[in-house]
């Protein structure tokens, strides 16, 4: 198993955008996709507990990671993140129920906060 970092770099700086690989096979990679990973976002407001469960699930299935009871972060190329879309948009919301997914920059999430009864906490660390 070989581990890859891939940063994608615009004019050397990079951009935005960095993702771990675990793979056999290095050469498997293709360009495209390696220009397509952004980290995203996913914060939703269900009603319904069975719709929201099933919500997390797909979330969890697509690799993303909770961070909140209605919030999951994690690395998507542009084709997942359409593709969850679909099958986001395909579930039965009602009334003022959403789903929102947000693009976020790696070097912005150097700038997260997490305030605990434990004291103020900085950088990006999901646990």
């Amino acid at each position: 198993m070989v581990c890859i970092k891939i940063i994608i770099m615009l004019t050397n700086k990079a951009l935005c955008c960095s993702r771990t690989f675990l793979t056999s096979n290095a050469n498997a990679l293709s360009i495209k996709n390696q220009k397509s990973i952004m980290k995203v976002l996913v914060v939703y407001d269900i009603t319904n507990d069975a719709l929201r469960n099933k919500i997390a699930d797909i979330l969890k299935d697509f690799g993303l990671i909770r961070i909140q009871k209605s919030a999951f972060i994690g690395y998507l190329t542009s084709e997942e993140r359409k593709d969850l879309e679909k099958i986001l948009s395909k579930k039965n919301l009602q009334g003022n129920d959403r789903i929102d997914i947000f693009p976020i920059c790696d070097r912005d999430l150097k700038f997260h906060s997490r305030i605990r009864h434990d004291g103020i906490f900085y950088g990006e660390n999901w646990d």
